[in-house]
C-alpha cells in the first residue's frame, strides 16, 4: 500500500509535468492562431489544418485537470507536528510556530516541508536557516523561511523539486514564492486550520 506522502509526491510530480506540457500546448495554440491570422490569403486547406490544430489543442487542455488523481489530504495539522522535519534539516524554529495550524493532514504538511527543505530550496541554491510566522492575512498563515546561499544541486529532471513543492502548496490551497533580498526568503502561504 502506498503512503499518502508517496501518493502525493507522485501526484505533485505529475501535476508539475502536466503544467509544463500545458504551457507548451498553449504556446502552440497561440502560434497556430497567429499563423492563421497572418496567412488569411493563403491556401484554404492549410488554413483549415491550422484551425483544426488549434481546436484539438484547446480540447486537450480541458483534459489535463482530470488526468491527475489527488490524494486525500483533508484535515488539520499543527505546525508543531512538523518539528521532526524541521529538526532533521537544522532549521531554527520560533516558539510561536506551535500556535498555528493549517488545513491539511499532518502527513501532507510534513511531506511539503520535507520536499521544500531538502529538495526545493537546495535546488534554487539556498538552504533554510530559520522559520518564522509572518502576518496573518484573512484565512491564511504566512510561513517565512529565511535562507542562506548554498551550493546548488544539479538536476536533469524536467520536473524540478521546486515545481513539486509549488504544486504541493497549491494542492493544499496555498502558494509558495521565493523572494530576493537580505536575507532572501521563501514565503509559504497556507490556509489556516
Amino acid at each position: 500500500m502506498t503512503s499518502i506522502s508517496e501518493a502525493w509526491r507522485r501526484a505533485a510530480d505529475a501535476a508539475a509535468a502536466v503544467h509544463q506540457i500545458r504551457n507548451r500546448l498553449q504556446s502552440i495554440i497561440i502560434e497556430a492562431a497567429l499563423l492563421k491570422r497572418t496567412s488569411a490569403a493563403g491556401d484554404p486547406a492549410a488554413l483549415a489544418r491550422i484551425g483544426s490544430l488549434a481546436q484539438d489543442g484547446a480540447g486537450y487542455l480541458e483534459l489535463f485537470g482530470e488526468l491527475i488523481p489527488r490524494p486525500d489530504i483533508d484535515g488539520v495539522a499543527s505546525l508543531k507536528d512538523a518539528n521532526d522535519v524541521l529538526a532533521a534539516t537544522d532549521v531554527h524554529t520560533e516558539e510561536e510556530l506551535a500556535r498555528y495550524s493549517v488545513r491539511c493532514r499532518s502527513e501532507a504538511l510534513e511531506e511539503l516541508l520535507r520536499t521544500l527543505l531538502t529538495l526545493g530550496i537546495p535546488f534554487r541554491g539556498f538552504r533554510a536557516k530559520r522559520i518564522t510566522i509572518g502576518p496573518s492575512v484573512g484565512d491564511r498563515v504566512e510561513i517565512i523561511l529565511e535562507l542562506n546561499p548554498d551550493v546548488s544541486i544539479a538536476s536533469y529532471s524536467t520536473v524540478t523539486p521546486w515545481m513539486r513543492a509549488q504544486q504541493m502548496a497549491r494542492d493544499i490551497g496555498g502558494s509558495l514564492e521565493l523572494h530576493s533580498g537580505e536575507p532572501p526568503v521563501v514565503k509559504l502561504h497556507l490556509p489556516k486550520g
